[in-house]
């Protein structure tokens, strides 16, 4: 009996030592920012989410001229990249940074 006691003494203290690791479906949350225009135009005009649970929200429209991809990772919210794209001759094209946006781009 005193085995057991011990066991489970151990295994508690383990317990509040080891906080459990959430159970995320993904490690990443996606979130596409889209816009349209260019210049002095340029405008946000929606958002996809793709949290760490794997569901996606939507608010806005899903196109546009131009978007941004931010991966961020779930367990410390920290940014593990940002991607900016031009919609161009029916495709994303992957673009810097400093691009997006400008009327001068051309495809």
């Amino acid at each position: 009996m005193r085995n057991y006691v011990r066991i489970f003494l151990a295994a508690l203290v383990l317990a509040a030592l080891m906080p459990p690791v959430p159970a995320y479906a993904t490690q990443y949350e996606t979130i596409i920012d889209y816009y349209t225009g260019c210049d002095d135009s340029f405008t946000w005009v929606g958002i996809a989410d793709q949290d760490c649970n794997g569901d996606w929200a939507y608010i806005g429209d899903q196109e546009g001229d131009w978007k941004r991809e931010v991966v961020r990772n779930c367990d410390n919210n920290a940014v593990v990249s940002t991607t900016y794209y031009h919609y161009c001759n029916s495709a994303w094209v992957q673009i810097s940074g400093t691009s997006l946006g400008a009327c001068d781009l051309d495809c």
